[in-house]
């Protein structure tokens, strides 16, 4: 799996394919590998997505090395971060907390 990638139905990760077209492989980075702070036993590798051999230009982390060689062509560093979401769903909250999670991130922040 480490060099030939694991193979799924491109179709189903929404990157404009439709079930005609061959299977995606994921083939893992080796330089991306972390250990979970959660679970220190098991590491995680983030992959680049491939089709027919090829990467596949419409994937994030092709997608993102492809402007981060762009922005150094021009002499530029590009910097990024993750944005985590989640959502409360069915759950009963203190009166605060709601008020707070119906807030605007830039009227919480304010406060």
């Amino acid at each position: 799996m480490q060099k030939e990638g694991a193979g799924f139905a491109g179709f189903a990760a929404w990157l404009d394919m439709s079930p005609a077209d061959g299977d995606m492989f994921a083939v893992p980075d080796p330089d991306s590998l972390i250990q979970l702070p959660w679970k220190p036993e098991v590491g995680w590798l983030a992959s680049d997505l491939y089709l027919d051999g090829e990467p596949i230009a419409a994937s994030p982390r092709v997608a993102l090395k492809a402007q981060i060689a762009k922005a150094a062509k021009k002499g530029y560093t590009m910097k990024t971060g993750v944005e985590c979401e989640y959502f409360l769903v069915g759950m009963a909250l203190p009166s605060r907390m709601k008020r707070t999670l119906n807030q605007s991130p830039v009227t919480t922040s304010q406060h």
